[in-house]
């Protein structure tokens, strides 16, 4: 082969290898742009995850969800997370719940003798023989014992649970924060429900020894 083949077959080879590494380069930038494309919005993810709990959006922070013939309000605010409802049955029990460590004052604050829940809680209400009724039952227990940071006032026909300065968000740690914040959704959810199973009837009144 003569010097001016080997010549144009190394300029043939030469153009081959630099279109290649040109559609090499084009195909890595296009990746990128892509992943870049579709990167999610954090606000949008949380509002899709709480979504799929069955939160609506009411507000700028606020979320709305139907939970046992009733709603839930649910509050992103400064000072932690705040949950509230209406209770579907008046009833004339009044209690408040906090943690043990918690600065909140407690009115009517007395020992329930039920040995798990003094450990960790301060409770109080003029109340005391129903409020020690209504933690002795074993479901509403696990379900308080098993949400952190957990403070909970009960009045009337309004139920409210707070998680003070989001300690108990940061107590959890199931991977990513919007993981947490969705793992303390369900334990709450499972508070609320799990007071319900106490202190109704299944036709929906409220029980003999609550009233």
């Amino acid at each position: 082969m003569s010097m001016e083949s080997l010549m144009v077959s190394g300029v043939v080879i030469g153009a081959v290898v630099l279109v290649g590494l040109l559609l090499l380069a084009v195909v890595v930038v296009g990746a990128v742009l892509m992943f870049r494309g579709k990167k999610v919005d954090p606000a949008v993810q949380r509002a899709e995850a709480l979504a799929g709990l069955g939160f609506t959006p009411l507000k700028a922070g606020t979320w709305i969800k139907p939970i046992q013939g009733s709603k839930m309000t649910f509050e992103d605010r400064p000072d932690g997370f705040r949950w509230q409802m209406q209770l579907p049955r008046y009833n004339t029990m009044t209690l408040e719940l906090v943690e043990s460590g918690s600065p909140e004052p407690v009115t009517g604050q007395f020992e329930t003798e039920i040995a798990a829940i003094d450990a960790r809680f301060r409770v109080g209400s003029p109340q005391a023989a129903r409020v020690v009724t209504l933690l002795g039952q074993p479901k509403l227990q696990r379900a308080l014992l098993a949400t952190p940071n957990i403070a909970m006032s009960l009045s009337a026909d309004e139920l409210i649970i707070l998680d003070p300065g989001r300690a108990g968000l940061k107590q959890l740690n199931p991977g990513t924060p919007l993981d947490a914040e969705l793992a303390l959704h369900t334990l709450t959810m499972n508070v609320v429900n799990s007071l319900f199973a106490v202190l109704y009837t299944e036709d929906g009144t409220v029980m003999e020894a609550f009233r």
